[in-house]
């Protein structure tokens, strides 16, 4: 009976047009992404036509921020988890709610990553982290949320991570062969052949590092636009040693975070190696060097346009960067997708993909013994 009733329901949310939000946030940890789409009807396995109808973006609060990032740190208690996901939850749930406010049409379903406070797929066993209360945002939204969308994939031996290439084939299609570049706190690269296959990973650090940098030495944010980078030079030897650790030589499938790629692990190379004098600027130009360098060990070598997304999308000195080793950058705004919308327009589309009953984990891309059709359905309460 159960599977009689999930069947009818794939058939039904296909028949129809659907305007579904998208909700990110990423290991960054600096705000919320919001993006609704209107997604056709689509039959089969034929592709949906996608239009963004709105994208914004809220930061946190300053009191769960500071909760978010106690959360990786050694000095927390059970009581801050909980409490966190409470907040996360309700300031999501409001996000939600002020973006579809200023739509006319009303949302079908909302589909939400999570916050990720532990990736490791390649421990034993195999573990992950998203922190999120989905019923919180069902309720306060009265919506159909989607959410838990890496478990189904460890489970079956996959890395649960990247997500978004199942969403990139259809919102990049016309664009292959081509290079889809996210450069978040963690930059992943997606790669679509002129069949539309689709091969993906997580590259390395991306901003997180940077950020890290700035907020403990600085005590900004991060370094806007890259200009205190773009002062310095790439201390070499450092750079180098970088380079040694065995996530930049492993075969994809692979993904990481920021509980391999953080402050402390480039601060303990940086005393290592008995580096005295390292000025701030040189420190973030050595980080951003980082970036664009396995950046660009990644892209096949007939590819030379990549679309560009994420916060680094905003740094001159990567976009430099990328650009000096011969890449033509272009940015996913002139394909219709915002460079801060990418990754939550992504989950708009695996939102519509798991309601519609379809592969939106590519096993090929993650490692897994086969796709999945991934994400945990919660209704509000009425609606089941």
């Amino acid at each position: 009976m159960r599977l009689r009733v999930e069947t009818d329901f794939f058939e039904r949310w296909t028949q129809s047009d659907r305007v579904v939000a998208g909700v990110m946030t990423g290991t960054s940890m600096d705000g919320i992404d919001v993006c609704v789409m209107h997604i056709s009807a689509a039959q089969g396995e034929e592709p949906p036509v996608c239009s963004i109808l709105k994208h914004q973006q809220t930061s946190f609060s300053t009191s769960l921020q500071s909760l978010l990032r106690k959360l990786l740190t050694d000095n927390i208690h059970v009581s801050d988890y909980s409490l966190a996901r409470t907040l996360y939850s309700q300031e999501i749930a409001n996000a939600v709610a002020a973006c579809a406010s200023s739509i006319s049409a009303s949302i079908s379903a909302c589909a939400v990553h999570g916050q990720t406070l532990f990736h490791a797929p390649s421990a034993h066993p195999p573990h992950t982290l998203q922190m999120l209360n989905a019923a919180e945002i069902a309720e306060r939204v009265q919506v159909l949320t989607i959410h838990d969308f890496r478990s189904a994939d460890i489970a079956k031996g996959g890395q649960g991570a990247p997500l978004v290439p199942a969403a990139d084939a259809i919102l990049f299609a016309q664009h292959a062969p081509t290079a889809i570049v996210n450069i978040g706190g963690i930059a992943n690269v997606t790669i679509i052949d002129e069949h539309n296959g689709v091969a993906a990973w997580d590259t390395g650090p991306g901003n997180c590092i940077m950020d890290e940098y700035a907020q403990r030495f600085l005590h900004r944010d991060y370094d806007a636009d890259g200009a205190i980078a773009q002062e310095g030079s790439t201390h070499v030897g450092l750079l180098n040693a970088m380079l040694q650790h065995p996530h930049f030589s492993r075969p994809a499938p692979k993904s990481t975070g920021r509980e391999v790629f953080h402050l402390d692990w480039f601060l303990e190379l940086v005393e290592t190696l008995d580096i005295s004098e390292l000025s701030h600027s040189d420190a973030l130009r050595t980080l951003a060097e980082l970036t664009v360098r396995t950046i660009a060990l990644a892209i096949p070598s007939h590819m030379k346009t990549l679309w560009l997304a994420g916060g680094g999308a905003h740094n001159a000195t990567l976009i430099r960067g990328l650009e000096s080793r011969g890449f033509d950058v272009k940015f996913t705004n002139d394909a219709g997708v915002p460079v801060e919308a990418r990754e939550a327009a992504c989950f708009a589309l695996l939102g519509w993909l798991r309601c519609a009953g379809r592969t939106n984990v590519v096993a090929s891309v993650t490692g897994a013994s086969n796709g999945s059709c991934s994400g945990s359905l919660t209704f509000p309460a009425g609606l089941c």
